[in-house]
């Protein structure tokens, strides 16, 4: 091939990169512009993450089911890493092993990790259908375009760095799974289809791969993360999201309960509907006093009686 030509061919190559840069130039554009209007996060949320989180009991099957797989250590890997982790699904897929500081033990997700698998070049042709684009020019787009934008995080906020050593179990499959692959094997549908049967094997049809990550994030909530702690680990850009989260699962409600209104203490209060105080011996009987009685000789009654306090009987006055 003369130089001519391969000049030409760089030229066509430059112009069609420059034609999809454009192109997804398009794509921010109209996606800025078309945004519908934010639903309520409580008719949204509220009942997906109380209904499509795993139990104790479910979460220790589908652990047993990994464990007896015919694929352990993959299995292990995909599951762990969102029911632990709380990574999407396309995050597992693309989760390379360069990524991880083993001294760390943080895992560093980028903004862009080239890959021209077949989801992501769904996920191009998606976004250029989105705005238009013919069938003819999504099926032209050629690998090397595909790779300069994808794979990337569902969100800018998906570019995090999650710690994970807070886990050991979770830390040798890593270790593990690293030290015989450099990322995902398979495709993402491979990936997909290994958590369904992992679900159905376990009985646990009513779930899906999305429930694992819901899992993660009210196990994060319950352990105490902030709201834009919470925000990070998950690569979250709603704070309306993550406040759900700590509000149905947070422990802050009821240490905060516990602090107040204390332990072992329920036959000193004396509450209404919007009030509760714990009161000393003295304090229940003159709350609880019979007001018909004379008061001042109620009191006398009460302090110069030789009669033991912790013997006298509220009802007696």
């Amino acid at each position: 091939m003369d130089e001519g030509t391969q000049n030409a061919q760089k030229a066509n190559t430059d112009e069609r990169i420059e034609t999809i840069e454009k192109k997804m130039e398009d794509i921010v554009l109209k996606l800025s512009r078309g945004r519908k209007k934010k639903k309520d996060i409580r008719k949204i949320e509220v009942g997906s993450i109380v209904k499509q989180i795993l139990t104790n009991e479910e979460y220790t099957r589908l652990l047993h089911v990994c464990d007896n797989s015919e694929y352990v250590l993959e299995d292990k890997f995909i599951v762990r890493t969102m029911l632990t982790i709380g990574f999407r699904l396309g995050e597992v897929v693309h989760f390379k092993k360069c990524w991880v500081n083993f001294d760390q033990k943080t895992i560093t997700i980028p903004a862009h990790e080239p890959c021209n698998c077949g989801y992501c070049k769904s996920q191009l042709k998606r976004q250029l259908k989105r705005i238009g684009k013919s069938k003819e020019e999504q099926e032209s787009i050629s690998e090397k375009e595909v790779m300069n934008y994808y794979w990337q995080p569902k969100t800018n906020a998906g570019v995090r760095v999650v710690y994970y050593g807070f886990d050991s179990e979770y830390e040798m499959i890593l270790n593990d799974y690293f030290s015989k692959y450099d990322g995902w094997p398979g495709a993402y549908i491979t990936a997909y289809r290994r958590i369904r049967k992992l679900l159905d094997l376990a009985g646990l049809q009513n779930h899906v791969d999305h429930h694992l990550r819901k899992t993660a994030g009210t196990n994060y909530a319950a352990a105490g993360l902030t709201e834009h702690q919470l925000m990070d680990v998950m690569g979250w850009d709603d704070a309306d999201v993550a406040r759900e989260y700590i509000r149905l699962y947070g422990p802050r409600s009821v240490e905060s309960q516990k602090k107040v209104l204390g332990e072992g203490k329920k036959k000193g209060y004396i509450s209404d509907s919007r009030i509760a105080l714990y009161l000393t011996a003295f304090g229940r009987q003159v709350l609880t006093r019979r007001k018909y009685r004379d008061e001042e000789e109620w009191l006398r009654d009460v302090l110069f009686s030789k009669k033991d306090d912790t013997e006298r009987k509220i009802t007696d006055y």
